[in-house]
């Protein structure tokens, strides 16, 4: 720890010729007094009289409006260029790239609330941030103000007489530290003020070091101090450094709480150091202190540590019984993979003509006026179908069993039995299956097993012949178009509907599904960038919100924009992270931006979580989806990817023709999945193993599903997707409940085909609502 006392300086500021000046026009900026705002853009002006200011404007995005040259102080082209901002869409600080918008400093009107995109902006020159809403993020703007070296006005709490003074002039500020390779994790980090006295706390990487402490105005730096440090001199000091430097590291993450409230807690709970989340706790009893994760005092620390470790070992016995849970259903989707289904495509019944010794002829009697009758004898029956064989589902294990058509057509062949008791429960009867004497792995998987060799010992990959064809089914979806009377006003083009829509947006300004609605008629008009800004809208509602966000995340997956996916999914995670669901959305969001490593881990994290009972037994059976998800990245991009941490026995190729998948947002929600296939049967939770080899996965009544459809080899004709919305037990700001879609044919093989669709569930609708069809 070093304490100096630099002399005390402060000067009028000088603002620069050239600014950036950042005005935020997202939805929640109509909260903001821009009437204030501007006086005191006025007055900053009007001191500098000339100068060039480059106006950005953000929301969901950012954009360059332009370059104003203003002389004497005139700026009215810029201000009715501000006056006339609509205001629209979420707020994305990370779209603010120093590199496309250069300037010496910047202004930036905002709330600090970035719903969009992560909270930070990519600027190295001083930015002030200027608030003047009730509703804001002080803690981002403190931050962005320290950070980059300019200064944070609460104009809303302040009149712009005060503001105006306050960003005029230029304190002392320390701007860090020079030649510090000795030393890390020093606090301050930031830039701060200095008020005649500095105080600064770090680690030595040896006993003895010298470094330079920096001061000056914004990024310039105007003096210096050096410092030397032996820590053996100062051995006897009274001063706990280490309790010090934990409470300027906490103080400093405590800008940003969110982002850092998991390491505040670990230091403030190590060091003994009252926070935000620790300022209630009561320690009494040993019980207190595990309840907390605290160290107890010396005379409780052996009773501690026997706990916690005993609290190891229950969650690790917890852990391997979720992972064998996994093993099993593994095992019991490569029973299902490696059976073949027959299935024999009806034949037109050919007509049969009667032989001539067979036809009595009765011939007419001509006193009979005419009248004359041909009798033909019945034509022979063909041999009877043989009967169908219902699995035994008493037996254990159960017998699925095959039946040949013997060469007199009279006779069975011998019969086949291989298979576990949970797929036998799946076969309804008139089923006709027969485990393969041959592996069935598609070609691709030739690949998974290279990409695979010396990755993960032990795993056994076989191969067969069957091929993928070239030419992919055609997904037919058809177009969501609401019924809503606003939609009504949607008419024209694009930019006749927009007025429009700015035009109702009143009415309807705090309702998710306008938004929704209203985007999806843009991206129907392939207005993309548009659709995005007012899709964007619904993140701006209501503060962390889970099932809007989820909503939101459904239709950025539908549209291609994977980095906002990432970035709302990873908030679902941070408000819900004891649901299973937030950690398989945020991972498939991973995966759609390419990043499949972070993806296969939180995919995985799904399978070795300990939830509680409640949510265990909601989420019973998802070890399916999880599964083949996983199976799916490593036969993708096994070459990418570490596989140390992953069981060995949940990987194995699982490629199939057909797949569909299906999430809703909403908790206590029932949905059913249904897929119509060729030959008329529908699969769904009542009857979940079809003839010709459909597989529907576990029926999820509450929770968040999902629900899953897969058949390994597709039979020729039409396929059939509906979801039936049975029921739901909420109401909230998030509207009704919706779902989403998503089908893939040739699934895991290589050259697999995705089309998503996002649907909003009409309450009492229980008659199956049309998704999406094809024909293999």
């Amino acid at each position: 720890m070093v304490n100096v006392f630099p002399k005390t300086q402060s000067r009028p500021r000088q603002w620069a010729n050239e600014i950036g000046l950042i005005w935020d026009c997202s939805l929640s900026g109509l909260q903001r007094d821009t009437k204030k705002e501007l006086e005191l853009l006025d007055l900053i002006i009007k001191q500098k009289q000339n100068l060039t200011i480059q106006l950005g404007l953000l929301n969901n995005g950012f954009k360059n409006a332009g370059k104003y040259t203003i002389s004497n102080g005139n700026w009215q082209v810029l201000k009715a260029k501000l006056e006339s901002v609509i205001y629209d869409g979420g707020t994305n600080f990370s779209a603010i790239n120093g590199r496309d918008f250069p300037a010496d400093e910047y202004l930036f009107f905002s709330d600090g609330l970035s719903t969009f995109g992560k909270n930070t902006v990519a600027l190295n020159k001083p930015v002030h941030c200027i608030n003047t809403s009730l509703k804001a993020d002080y803690s981002t703007l403190k931050y962005i103000s320290l950070k980059t070296g300019g200064q944070f006005v609460n104009l809303n709490a302040i009149s712009t007489d005060d503001a105006f003074k306050q960003l005029s002039q230029q304190n002392l500020q320390f701007l860090g530290i020079k030649n510090g390779t000795d030393i890390r994790q020093t606090y301050p980090s930031m830039h701060v003020n200095v008020n005649g006295h500095l105080s600064v706390a770090g680690i030595m990487n040896g006993l003895n070091t010298e470094f330079v402490l920096q001061f000056g105005y914004g990024n310039t730096v105007d003096a210096e101090q050096a410092i030397r440090l032996n820590a053996t001199e100062h051995a006897l000091s009274s001063i706990d450094v280490s309790r010090v430097w934990a409470q300027k590291k906490i103080a400093e993450m405590d800008i940003q709480y969110e982002a850092n409230k998991d390491d505040i807690s670990v230091l403030s709970k190590q060091f003994g150091i009252v926070t935000r989340n620790t300022s209630l706790i009561v320690l009494e009893n040993l019980d207190d202190y595990l309840r907390y994760d605290i160290t107890p005092p010396a005379e409780l620390r052996p009773a501690y540590d026997a706990v916690l470790k005993q609290r190891r070992t229950g969650i690790l016995e917890r852990k391997t019984d979720l992972i064998n849970a996994a093993v099993a259903m593994s095992k019991d989707l490569k029973t299902w993979w490696n059976t073949d289904f027959y299935y024999k495509e009806p034949t037109k019944k050919k007509e049969q003509y009667p032989t001539p010794e067979n036809v009595v002829v009765a011939l007419p009697d001509r006193t009979a006026q005419g009248n004359s009758s041909i009798t033909r004898s019945t034509p022979q029956a063909s041999p009877a179908t043989p009967p169908r064989i219902q699995a035994d589902k008493a037996a254990e294990p159960p017998l699925v069993e095959r039946l040949g058509e013997a060469e007199d057509k009279n006779a069975l062949k011998e019969v086949v039995v291989m298979a576990s008791s949970a797929q036998a429960k799946r076969m309804v009867t008139g089923s006709v299956a027969r485990i393969s004497s041959e592996s069935m792995v598609s070609n691709a998987n030739r690949d998974f097993t290279n990409a695979l060799a010396g990755k993960v010992a032990g795993v056994s990959i076989q191969h067969s012949n069957r091929a993928v064809p070239e030419k992919q089914p055609e997904i037919i979806i058809p177009e969501f178009k609401s019924d809503k009377d606003y939609m009504k006003s949607l008419v024209g083009k694009p930019d006749s509907a927009y007025l429009a829509y700015l035009k109702m947006r009143p009415n309807y300004i705090t309702t998710p599904m306008f938004y929704f609605d209203v985007a999806n008629w843009f991206y129907l008009k392939n207005d993309s960038a548009r659709a995005l800004t007012i899709l964007s809208n619904i993140a701006d509602l209501d503060l962390e919100n889970a099932d809007l966000y989820k909503t939101l995340a459904y239709k950025l997956k539908q549209t291609g924009n994977y980095a906002e996916e990432i970035f709302v999914t990873q908030k679902v995670l941070q408000w819900r992270p004891m649901d299973a669901q937030s950690y398989r959305d945020y991972a498939l969001a991973l995966a759609d931006a390419g990043q499949y490593q972070k993806a296969l881990g939180n995919l995985y994290k799904v399978l070795t979580q300990s939830y509680n009972a409640q949510t265990s037994s909601r989420d019973e059976g998802i070890e399916e989806i999880i599964i083949s998800e996983i199976n799916n990245l490593i036969s993708k991009h096994a070459s990418k990817l570490n596989l140390k941490g992953i069981d060995k026995r949940l990987i194995q190729p699982l490629p199939v023709d057909i797949r569909v998948v299906l999430n809703w947002n909403k908790n206590d929600t029932d949905i059913d999945l249904w897929l119509t296939d060729p030959t008329g049967e529908k699969g769904y939770y009542g009857n979940n193993g079809t003839k010709i080899g459909g597989r529907i996965s576990n029926d999820f009544t509450s929770g968040y599903g999902p629900e899953q459809f897969m058949i390994k080899k597709a039979v020729k004709g039409k396929y059939k997707i509906e979801v039936n919305y049975f029921g739901d037990r909420q109401i909230n700001i998030s509207g009704p409940t919706t779902v989403t879609a998503e089908i893939y044919t040739y699934y895991a093989t290589g050259k697999q085909q995705r089309k998503v669709i996002v649907l909003p569930m009409a309450a009492g609708n229980s008659d199956g609502n049309l998704v999406g069809e094809f024909s293999f």
